[in-house]
């Protein structure tokens, strides 16, 4: 079983493999000018973003209301699984970024009769891709940065807001600064010149008591030096 995840968006590609003398693979996949997900707000106490993928099922991430990041990743499938298994998870380059090799996220239990589930740490990794806004606004400082020979380094800072765990904010801002190096390297800037570092909860410029602050905690700081 593979997630696909393009640049621009969370696609999903599903790969279903029957593991007998006949082995045989069936794909299910939301075509990417029909992928979207959508947002559930029913719950006041909870929220989800739900994806479809034709004939197979829905891929959900979920989160309620509580002091922990308790997102979940979730697969509702039409046809539960018939034994115990595992599944792989994947993020996968789309096609105009070929020879960019996969990266292995994790595994997936799937037992028999139950919808497939991830781990937290792992459902927020999932999350942690660039926005369209956020990449629109990178490909502007990204053009300058790569003509300008004059710049000797360039330091990408990640925080966070205090909600949830230190150590999970922690790793979380870590990649979101390497994932911000890697888009500036894809656009052509100089990877050697880039410098990282994710520093969680630390150095908060306004208050985690409303969604407004938190926003602003969570930010990433691109520093430039030059003679």
């Amino acid at each position: 079983m593979k997630f696909y995840k393009s640049a621009s968006w969370i696609s999903l590609s599903l790969c279903a493999v029957t593991l007998n003398a006949d082995a045989a693979m069936r794909q299910y996949a939301a075509e990417a000018d029909a992928s979207h997900w959508q947002v559930d707000q029913t719950n006041r106490l909870s929220c989800a973003l739900n994806h479809e993928v034709p004939f197979y099922g829905e891929a959900i991430f979920s989160s309620h209301a509580s002091k922990n990041k308790d997102l979940t990743f979730n697969l509702d499938m039409v046809v539960r699984p018939e034994s115990y298994d595992f599944a792989g998870l994947e993020s996968v380059p789309p096609l105009w970024r070929a020879g960019k090799p996969a990266r292995s996220i994790g595994q997936m239990k799937l037992l028999k009769k139950f919808d497939g589930e991830l781990d937290n740490d792992v459902a927020w990794e999932l999350l942690s891709e660039l926005t369209k806004s956020s990449r629109q606004r990178l490909d502007m400082i990204g053009e300058y940065l790569k003509n300008d020979p004059k710049i000797e380094q360039i330091y990408i800072s990640a925080y966070s807001d205090s909600y949830g765990g230190r150590d999970t904010n922690l790793r979380l801002s870590k990649r979101r600064a390497e994932a911000i190096k890697s888009y500036m390297a894809s656009l052509g800037v100089a990877e050697d010149k880039i410098m990282t570092d994710g520093f969680g909860e630390k150095r908060h410029v306004d208050t985690n008591d409303n969604a407004i602050g938190r926003g602003k905690n969570r930010r990433v700081v691109i520093q430039i030096s030059r003679p």
